[in-house]
């Protein structure tokens, strides 16, 4: 494995202030390498989205890293300013949200929407900016890219919502990506489209990813290594294989059972591979 694109030790972040603070991450270890996708597994409240928010600095009003320390391609990020975490947010560093219905602004095309991403850290105009939109749909699986670059949001499915995130995400090729919850929504044919096209493109772009999910099926169809949290506390980590055959804690167990399992054919792309636009 390579060295650590991301390292990021003893996290703690809170909301609040004085005796009114209230700690939500109680000293979060997690790793991940260039071309590695890791788990970050819990079900809601258990502190994996604040984990995703604190590393990309937008934790927003009152929320702030009381402890520990996130050291990406070097550098920590906790202690980084505004400034520089706006450079490398889009550029170096990127995030996929859990609800694309909400994540895209209505009131303007998948194709602007990307354009402001690329804009905000290359000097690209014109035809040259509007071939990388066509090209960086078609790559996550658009059939017609120039007509899904000119669609606005109400006219997409929620499968292919998520697939114009994924492309304003990666269009900037990040070392980094954090995927939250990104299936969510969505039914489990698309759902397992969505996990083949993650690990295509962690290969391809010989990315790292944060794969944030409640559903140990989906995770271990991507990833290597998992984190599971519970209510802001680490209750257990390794390799996926080990903690699908020996779970060490009762809450992994819990997660493990609970969960229905996607079917095979499903997952191995048989069916609808492609976006319908």
């Amino acid at each position: 494995m390579n060295s650590a694109l991301l390292s990021v030790e003893g996290l703690r972040v809170a909301y609040g202030h004085g005796r009114d603070a209230l700690e939500v991450l109680h000293g979060l270890d997690l790793t991940v390498s260039a071309g590695e996708a890791v788990g970050l597994v819990g079900e809601s409240g258990s502190g994996k989205s604040v984990a995703s928010l604190a590393v990309l600095g937008l934790l927003g009003a009152g929320g702030h890293v009381t402890g520990g320390c996130i050291v990406f391609e070097g550098e920590d990020l906790a202690r980084a300013g505004e400034a520089r975490l706006r450079e490398l947010r889009g550029k170096r560093l990127s995030m996929i949200f859990q609800d694309p219905g909400t994540a895209l602004n209505p009131a303007f095309t998948i194709g602007t929407q990307i354009a402001d991403v690329i804009r905000a850290h290359r000097p690209v105009r014109g035809r040259a900016l509007a071939g990388e939109i066509e090209d960086i749909l078609a790559r996550v699986g658009f059939r017609d890219p120039r007509r899904a670059a000119r669609a606005y949001p109400h006219e997409l499915s929620g499968g292919m919502k998520q697939r114009a995130l994924i492309a304003a995400a990666i269009v900037c090729e990040p070392a980094l990506l954090i995927a939250d919850e990104p299936t969510t929504a969505l039914d489990v044919t698309v759902q397992a489209q969505i996990v083949a096209l993650l690990r295509s493109l962690v290969r391809e772009l010989n990315m790292g990813l944060v794969f944030i999910t409640h559903n140990l099926d989906l995770m271990a169809e991507l990833c290597s290594r998992a984190v599971v949290l519970r209510h802001g506390e680490v209750v257990e980590h390794g390799e996926v294989a080990q903690l699908f055959m020996q779970p060490a804690h009762a809450y992994t167990r819990q997660l493990i059972d609970s969960i229905p399992r996607l079917p095979r054919e499903a997952m191995t792309g048989e069916g609808r591979n492609h976006a319908a636009i």
